[in-house]
């Protein structure tokens, strides 16, 4: 009787395994990034697909890696045993590591073969992913968040949140701006950026010291140096905008 019920628990945990598997296995695992004042990417995303052959679950991977330029995607089949995971992928053409890690409901943990350190990738969206922020959308948000937080701090907090929105704007448009491009379009393009955010960075520290300067002084300049600077990054979004609609 004791090995019976040692067996059925057995099953138990088995199938139990499965229905976790099936529930959390598969999604986008990712902390890539880009480094905008490089125009740099760095990180590893994975994203784990499942497949059916007669009802017959099969997993695969969809593998990137970035050290500067992003590799190609790579599909490689998965070895999936309740939430344990292992595949092979090829390290931005240098050699093949082996991945040998588990999934949780909110990342990818393990490691590489050949590669230093632990890997965590956090459960989300992929970086490629588009942002449906648009122009009026982020006024609009800024509008909202400004009418139900209208005193100075609150004020600041929905401009300063606005400043990250542009700037995710950004980003996005730049790298899809950039997927557009051939080589030395590329190479242009990561030259003007890095110059932008040199610029960028100088029209910030004059904005500083003009609206800090004699005859600005109260509380009311705070969100107005705010503003004033997302002008600055609003006004590069829609330049980059503007690039990407030529090329697509």
């Amino acid at each position: 009787m004791k090995s019976v019920i040692i067996s059925l628990l057995a099953c138990v945990a088995i199938f139990s395994q499965d229905l976790i598997a099936k529930d959390i296995i598969t999604g986008v695992y990712s902390d890539m990034r880009l480094i905008p004042e490089e125009g740099d990417y760095l990180g590893t995303e994975v994203t784990l697909l499942e497949s059916r052959t007669d009802g017959t679950p099969h997993y695969h991977a969809l593998v990137q890696f970035a050290e500067g330029e992003p590799s190609s995607p790579q599909l490689v089949p998965v070895s999936v045993k309740g939430v344990n995971i292992k595949f092979t992928a090829n390290y931005i053409g240098i050699m093949d590591v082996k991945f040998v890690g588990y999934v949780t409901e909110d990342s990818l943990k393990g490691s590489f073969s050949g590669l230093d350190g632990e890997v965590d990738l956090p459960r989300g969206n992929s970086i490629w992913q588009s942002d449906p922020k648009t122009d009026d959308l982020i006024s609009k948000e800024t509008e909202q968040c400004m009418e139900e937080n209208y005193t100075t701090a609150g004020t600041l907090a929905c401009l300063d949140k606005e400043y990250k929105a542009w700037d995710s704007e950004l980003n996005r448009l730049y790298r899809k701006l950039r997927s557009k491009l051939g080589q030395k379009a590329r190479m242009a393009l990561k030259k003007a950026q890095r110059k932008w955010i040199e610029q960028r960075n100088l029209e910030f520290a004059l904005i500083d010291t003009i609206l800090h300067g004699p005859g600005f002084e109260g509380t009311m300049w705070g969100p107005i140096r705010i503003e004033t600077k997302n002008d600055v990054v609003r006004r590069r979004a829609k330049t980059l905008g503007e690039y990407l609609k030529q090329v697509e």
